[in-house]
């Protein structure tokens, strides 16, 4: 049973009631033309080192069902034609060099689309593979509300995860798709789960939750439309959430109960990640 808690920040991307310590930064201070009874001071704010492979290093905020979490953001990717699929690559080597710059420990990935199909159709199922697997390992559970109808999907042993959707080209110059958190993406001891919240304009809004039946962390992630491609234009971002506003973690390292405590109430706002399970025989617990 792991159990995170987070400080949540505003829509703008401020942080509202920080309860930890901002992302550093460094000052740089440069004298310039100095002389007899004269100083010429400039002073400004940089952020850490730009990387090579990274779209940006800015911290964003990202709501998400009831709460907003904070993502730093990894790669990005904008297609300049139409395309097949949008792949990440070589995460763990991107979330390594993020850690070790930071001295942070990432746990939990977010992939973001916006983008669409080309196709005469209202909306596309929008897909995703894990490390490549084509097994019959992923299982679906979506709650889909379509115009005024809703529907709950549930599909297992599946060959890729199913957890959002995409408009096509009836909804004219219209774009889609969501939010995918991962949770605990990294480790090695259990099954990994796929939680996605968006829509595909106005026509559709989707719920999911998806099992990956394999213990791997994640090193990369391939997104696609159920047929055809992804319009020119689509973008896709993958990120980290920012560990410089954990405020508390539990991570058990056998059979037990999570507490938090120690919080202070001022009032702060708290978005809290929990993934686990329980030791009984049982399909389900609240």
């Amino acid at each position: 049973m792991i159990l995170t808690v987070f400080a949540a920040v505003a829509s703008d991307g401020v942080v509202a009631n920080q309860i930890m310590t901002s992302p550093a930064i460094s000052e740089v201070v440069t004298a310039t033309g100095v002389t007899s009874g004269e100083h010429v001071v400039i002073t400004g704010i940089d952020n850490r080192p730009d990387f090579d492979d990274w779209a940006t290093d800015a911290t964003v905020s990202v709501p998400f069902g009831a709460g907003i979490l904070p993502v730093f953001i990894l790669q990005e990717v904008e297609l300049t034609a139409d395309a097949a699929s949008i792949t990440f690559s070589d995460i763990d080597v991107a979330v390594a060099k993020l850690d070790t710059m930071l001295g942070v420990t990432s746990r939990h990935l977010v992939v973001m689309v916006n983008a669409a199909s080309p196709d005469a159709i209202a909306t596309r199922n929008l897909e995703l593979r894990l490390n490549g697997d084509v097994g019959a390992n992923y299982n679906d559970q979506l709650l889909v509300g379509i115009a005024a109808a809703d529907i709950a999907v549930r599909a297992s042993g599946q060959v890729q995860a199913t957890v959002l959707h995409v408009p096509g080209t009836t909804y004219a110059n219209a774009f889609g798709g969501g939010m995918i958190l991962i949770p605990h993406a990294f480790n090695t001891t259990n099954h990994k789960s796929l939680l996605g919240l968006g829509g595909g304009a106005e026509d559709i809004v989707t719920a999911s939750v998806t099992r990956w039946a394999d213990i791997s962390a994640i090193a990369s992630i391939e997104i696609f439309p159920d047929n055809g491609d992804f319009i020119s234009g689509s973008t896709a971002q993958l990120g980290v959430i920012d560990e410089h506003y954990l405020v508390e973690e539990d991570l058990l390292e056998g059979d037990g109960t999570i507490d938090i405590v120690g919080i202070a109430g001022t009032g702060d706002d708290l978005v809290v990640i929990e993934y686990g399970r329980t030791d009984a025989a049982a399909v389900e617990h609240e």
